[in-house]
């Protein structure tokens, strides 16, 4: 937890840059991101009656992160609650051509830009070896399903289990890009040792 809090600071602090007139102080011996190296962990954003708000969640569903108590409490009061909604996006190395189970209840799941039309149910698809995009989204008004939202996908082969992934680069992008006037705020602390997959990502 600890170093999960101090990248949430050091996050901001990444994305603020010239905008602060004084930074916090970082501990020199806290973990940094590395920009080629690859995450466990979705770009994820909120919307607020379908538009974009500056509020961020790198964790990747797991049907308690979405919108529990903390992430409520940094967006109330700030935009309409009953009016949220949500979008992530990120990507997935698939090992080997064969068949891959997706056990979710997201609104929607898209793979390279195509729906694959689940239903909220969970299903499986076919996949070649290589690298694919990946988002996932529960549309404005998503409640009751939003803080319940998990995704989870796996080799039908060996059972194991292929994260959605993101570089640091990616991740470093998203904490600088402005959502309007504003810059993004981390909503939710994210465990940036534990979310380390591989120095790099690889060949497709």
């Amino acid at each position: 937890m600890r170093n999960a809090m101090l990248f949430t600071i050091g996050l901001l602090v990444l994305a603020a840059g010239p905008l602060m007139a004084q930074k916090p102080k970082v501990d020199p011996k806290a973990p940094k991101l590395q920009p080629g190296a690859m995450y466990r962990c979705v770009l994820g954003s909120y919307t607020n009656d379908s538009s974009a708000v500056p509020f961020t969640n790198l964790q990747v569903p797991n049907g308690t992160n979405l919108l529990n108590d903390d992430v409520l409490g940094a967006m109330r009061g700030k935009i309409s609650i009953g009016e949220i909604g949500w979008r992530g996006s990120g990507y997935i190395y698939i090992p080997a051509d064969g068949a891959y189970e997706i056990d979710s209840n997201a609104g929607g799941i898209a793979i390279n830009g195509k729906q694959l039309g689940l239903g909220r149910k969970s299903g499986s698809v076919d996949l070649a070896k290589g690298i694919y995009s990946i988002s996932l989204s529960e549309p404005n008004h998503g409640q009751p399903y939003l803080n319940s939202t998990t995704f989870k996908m796996t080799s039908k082969d060996t059972l194991e289990e292929v994260p959605i992934f993101n570089t640091g680069k990616d991740i470093q992008q998203f904490a600088r890009t402005p959502v309007g006037s504003a810059l993004p705020t981390l909503v939710a602390p994210w465990d940036m040792e534990g979310a380390f997959i591989a120095d790099k990502v690889p060949k497709k």
